[in-house]
């Protein structure tokens, strides 16, 4: 009988682990900033709202920092410094892993506009997120949360109430939390400073990387469309270009940021990149990047079109037809061994002939390295058949792009642009 009940604790205790959500530590790596872990609060308290959203603003500012302690920001490790009889302190500093945080409070003042605009304008400058608190302003009672996010006068945040115990949704929209209108929030904390450098630099392969990237797909002619996403990386990131690339490969929109750490909102390019200005036609939205183990690398890129004013006379013309050229089963590089020969495939298709493919591999500089082209001057093509002139055991280490570009009488397209490494 004894036996029997052993077996059973045993069986339930299986079953419980398996139900638990795993949450790893950093383990030697730096997240992004949507991975739902680095929200998590097993130490949380009761009225440990804006404590728990303090201590994933710090982590994020850590992130981006190089700090791979990061994980050892905790709700325990902060709340010696930073509260006081259980209330968050105005000012309070912190320091781990070599880096020294300054974390203050701000009024909140204005009207539900006033406070959006204020909250967009401080985000700015403070990537790493702001907590937001007031009396009433949630559904709950005296609430605060983390903005980390303003994108077109929407607010997104992390609620701390949502990322306890079973709980672990991460960031969300505003309405998603337990807030309510932002009209009821009053403080607001952010970090006035951050100095000092993380101990452990980074090791291992580059985690460059894009995420939340908002695509455009059809835009009239003269309107706007707002830009957003984040770059991340375990390394310093040194440049993110966002351009806007015509039918004919042209750059018609090229702007450049040097983030100079290891996160960067795309957001911050919004002002400069005038989708406005754009004549109908079909384009090619690219995001590339380069930190400080990684040559260039594109990051995401998607076609979109712009098209004419209602009533307007003019044409979308050839650059913007339907998404004329598609390619299937395609075969690119992502990682190869240096002197390993690799095949390359994929067949295009598109409503129109084919007249022109060209097939290359780009250095980190944009230079074509390996190059191929065909005109099949049919509907259909094979990239398989330029493979023996792309020889990839020629290729020294480093990281390059695979392109394959493909010419209709609607112009140049690109179905294939992809970053890869030589190792």
């Amino acid at each position: 009988m004894r036996r029997r009940k052993l077996i059973t604790i045993i069986l339930t205790l299986a079953l419980f682990i398996t139900l638990m959500p795993v949450y790893t530590s950093a383990a030697g790596y730096l997240p992004s900033l949507e991975e739902k872990s680095m929200y998590y609060t097993p130490d949380y308290r009761s009225g440990d709202c804006i404590l728990s959203s303090t201590k994933s603003m710090m982590r994020r500012a850590a992130i981006a920092r190089n700090s791979y302690s990061w994980d050892k920001i905790t709700n325990t490790s902060l709340r010696g410094s930073a509260t006081t009889r259980g209330l968050l302190r105005n000012k309070f500093n912190y320091t781990c892993d070599g880096i020294k945080y300054t974390v203050q409070v701000h009024a909140l003042t204005g009207n539900s506009a006033k406070k959006i605009k204020d909250i967009t304008s401080l985000l700015k400058s403070h990537p790493e997120g702001i907590v937001v608190w007031g009396k009433g302003a949630a559904t709950t009672g005296t609430h605060g949360i983390l903005v980390t996010d303003s994108i077109d006068g929407k607010l997104y945040g992390v609620d701390s109430t949502h990322n306890t115990h079973k709980m672990n949704r991460g960031i969300e929209p505003w309405e998603k939390t337990t807030m309510k209108s932002i009209s009821y929030c009053t403080y607001v904390w952010f970090i006035s400073s951050i100095s000092g450098g993380a101990g452990k630099g980074p090791s291992g392969p580059s985690t460059l990387n894009a995420a939340a990237v908002r695509e455009p797909e059809q835009i009239k002619q003269g309107n706007g469309f707002t830009i957003f996403g984040v770059i991340t990386s375990n390394y310093r990131i040194n440049n993110v270009t966002v351009s806007i690339v015509d039918a004919a490969g042209k750059d018609v929109i090229t702007k450049t940021a040097a983030p100079n750490g290891g996160i960067y909102l795309i957001s911050n390019l919004d002002s400069s990149v005038k989708f406005g200005t754009l004549k109908p036609g079909r384009y090619t939205y690219r995001i590339a990047a380069v930190d400080a183990k990684k040559g260039y690398a594109v990051l995401h890129e998607n076609i979109f079109t712009v098209v004419p004013k209602k009533g307007a006379k003019a044409q979308v013309g050839a650059a913007a037809a339907s998404d004329n050229v598609t390619i299937s089963s395609v075969r690119a590089p992502s990682s190869i061994k240096k002197g390993r020969p690799f095949s390359i495939r994929g067949k295009l298709n598109s409503s129109q002939k084919i007249k022109e493919v060209s097939v290359q591999v780009l250095d980190r500089s944009g230079k074509a390295v390996l190059s191929a082209s065909s005109k099949p001057n049919r509907k259909s093509y094979n990239i398989n058949n330029l493979d023996a002139t792309i020889k990839f055991g020629r290729l020294s280490k480093g990281s390059y792009v695979f392109a394959v570009k493909a010419r209709t009488d609607s112009g140049w397209e690109t179905p294939v642009y992809r970053d890869f490494t030589v190792r």
